[in-house]
């Protein structure tokens, strides 16, 4: 099985890259293969909607504009489950990470790649600055795009998470010390709840898997 986690945090090995890291940290089984891609420094382009994913044929490339988001896309198009990372910037996903879910256009029209997400398990994580600063919005905007894609957004309601986990860098409320700039690394239980979560997507994708 493929977990593809990607941080859409604009600061590379930050906290949102080391909350997804810890939460994958939790999946022991040999058979599972683990890639994280961070988008900080990687070029991506916003989608212009000119419409030629809509009339390729080709498997040679998955986008017409070459730039960092065709690896990114085809590492998509191949996971089992995905799990998308981003830090709450006006209570949504940031700009890079909406610019490369804009891109994944074609896993829904191409003709090599049309439905390749369907009946997938996605699982959206976030790191909030405090507890009330726009995490299950930022969950739900990234929410939207498995939706759109046809995947299946992960819940665990034994842990809370009804959206997705959310991670608290504030060190006033996960009690680290200030000058400790990955400081989510403290929020225990938002780091157990984003490992719920993704063992439970795993556990989902394997049945999914076997039913077929």
């Amino acid at each position: 099985m493929k977990v593809l986690g990607i941080s859409g945090s604009p600061k590379k090995d930050g906290n949102t890259h080391l909350f997804l890291t810890r939460a994958l940290e939790s999946l022991d089984d040999p058979d599972t293969q683990i890639q994280i891609i961070d988008l900080a420094g990687k070029n991506i382009a916003d989608c212009v909607h000119c419409n030629w994913c809509l009339k390729n044929n080709d498997d040679s490339r998955i986008c017409v504009q070459k730039d960092d988001a065709e690896e990114i896309l085809r590492a998509i198009r191949n996971a089992d489950v995905l799990v998308l990372a981003s830090p709450a910037y006006y209570g949504r996903m940031t700009a890079r990470m909406a610019a490369l879910l804009d891109r994944t256009r074609p896993l829904l029209f191409s003709k090599p790649h049309r439905g390749s997400m369907t009946d997938k398990p996605g699982v959206a994580l976030t790191v909030t600055w405090g507890r009330n600063s726009g995490g299950e919005t930022t969950l739900l905007s990234m929410i939207n795009a498995f939706l759109v894609l046809e995947m299946l957004p992960v819940s665990h309601h034994a842990s809370g998470a009804l959206f997705g986990a959310v991670g608290i860098s504030n060190p006033l409320i996960v009690g680290a010390e200030k000058e400790n700039r990955l400081s989510v690394e403290h929020d225990a239980l938002g780091i157990l709840t984003a490992q719920n979560v993704i063992k439970r997507a795993v556990d989902l994708s394997g049945r999914i898997t076997r039913r077929i």
